[in-house]
């Protein structure tokens, strides 16, 4: 009496195939901006390691004066770089 049903099986869905393929690029001017903050703050976080040098606060004062300038430096070129990257990106 079991009697086999002829159903066809549809294929199931890969969840790629579900999903709507949106690009993954994000908005390059809001990046910028937030690397020219970043690198803006990283500088003056450097600038007040150099102070705290220069007053003579620093408990260290080589780590102050070596970091201070590291900060002063990398941040200084991320600003910077992301400044000149946002120009060439908006024209």
């Amino acid at each position: 009496m079991d009697e086999q049903k002829n159903e066809q099986i549809e294929p199931i869905e890969s969840p790629e195939e579900t999903v709507e393929q949106t690009p993954a690029k994000p908005n390059m001017r809001t990046r910028y901006l937030v690397r020219i903050l970043v690198g803006g703050y990283v500088a003056y976080l450097g600038w007040q390691l150099v102070q705290s040098y220069i007053q003579g606060t620093a408990s260290s004062k080589a780590l102050a004066i070596i970091a201070g300038a590291a900060f002063l430096l990398l941040g200084g070129a991320l600003a910077i770089w992301s400044v000149i990257l946002l120009t060439r990106d908006d024209s």
